[in-house]
């Protein structure tokens, strides 16, 4: 736990105000004139700047945790035997938890007891999706195994869901359009016709088109790919996306030198308290060399966000690339010299 100044949000609020002017004082300046009837005048703005950041952490109750693995196996195959359907769901997600703890081999799921019929789906595809999960290398007997349960439960959304799932990670891990070449756009919006939720169908074609751009950047289509680059820049503001979601679309799109759209991508987030700390500093190292990117009122916001969250790393920023930063040459900024100065004289 740890307490700061919520310069982020206050800059972010007297922004399009008659306080905007504010914006572009230094901190001790800002912080002289914010007292007395000042600040009753500004307390409307102030008291939403008074808050603390929690972060939840949920987990579901497990009632078999202190069970071994091959207990829980045999009061698996019991609940099975028995047609207790609920409570083998719940033995198996035990199973999986014990696994990702003890890092046991994922095979000891064979001894998991499951007839191969329509009702059992959820439990077979669930087997199947967890033994690659626990092991990369168990892809293509995974993805085997779903062709095989697709036979079985043809209208079963998950199990076609998963199924394209995987032969998206085999195209994207081994590079080879013969898993993929028989299946489109199409296939994936006919999800919906199995009761797959529409967010998951658009996240699915995003990632379809991050894939696609990327075969198609290698065979020098790269009109094409600029295609596929525009779709995901469209479609990804539909998709709920976690932090590590930004850090992965913005890496994969200045990976292909689409830098301002990775910076436009991540310009608001960057302006949150809760943002994590690597994508924020991957903003930074992304756009900090960029003047252009840089001179705006807003991404002084975003300096003093990363100041709030760790100032040492943040004034590391401005060392030289031997000393883990980005390049001493941005002091020759007067704009960004004047922020350093502003924080890291005692650093």
């Amino acid at each position: 736990m740890y307490s700061s100044e919520n310069w982020v949000e206050f800059l972010n609020d007297i922004g399009h105000t008659k306080y905007e002017n504010l914006k572009s004082l230094p901190k001790a300046e800002i912080k002289e004139k914010v007292v007395g009837d000042f600040a009753k005048e500004l307390e409307p703005i102030l008291k939403n700047h008074r808050k603390a950041v929690v972060t939840l952490f949920l987990e579901k109750k497990d009632t078999y945790k202190n069970n071994p693995v091959e207990k829980l196996i045999s009061l698996f195959n019991s609940s099975m035997a028995e047609g207790t359907f609920e409570k083998a769901a719940n033995i198996q997600n035990s199973i999986f938890n014990k696994l990702k703890e003890s890092q046991l081999d994922p095979s000891i799921l064979n001894k998991m007891e499951i007839p191969k019929r329509v009702s059992n789906a959820p439990l077979l595809y669930k087997n199947s999706v967890f033994k690659y999960m626990m092991n990369q290398s168990n892809l293509f007997m995974a993805y085997q195994e779903l062709k095989d349960l697709e036979k079985l439960a043809p209208n079963n959304g998950r199990v076609k869901y998963n199924l394209i799932v995987l032969k998206l990670l085999f195209w994207n891990w081994y590079q080879t359009d013969g898993v993929v070449e028989n299946y489109s756009y199409q296939e994936i919006r006919n999800l919906k016709k199995y009761g797959i939720p529409k967010v998951l169908i658009d996240r699915m074609l995003v990632n379809y088109h991050i894939l696609e751009a990327k075969r198609l950047m290698q065979i020098k289509e790269y009109a094409k790919k600029d295609a596929s680059v525009s779709f995901i820049l469209e479609n990804y503001k539909k998709i709920p996306l976690s932090d590590n979601d930004y850090l992965s679309l913005a890496q994969f799109l200045s990976h292909y030198a689409n830098t301002k759209e990775a910076a436009n991508l991540l310009d608001k987030r960057a302006r949150s308290i809760d943002i994590s700390e690597d994508l924020l500093f991957y903003y930074l190292n992304l756009t900090i060399i960029h003047k252009d990117l840089t001179r705006s009122l807003d991404n002084r916001t975003i300096l003093l966000n990363a100041v709030n969250m760790d100032k040492k790393r943040f004034c590391k920023l401005f060392n030289s690339i031997e000393k883990g930063g980005v390049t001493f040459q941005i002091l020759s900024d007067d704009y960004l010299k004047k922020t350093y100065c502003e924080n890291c004289n005692n650093e």
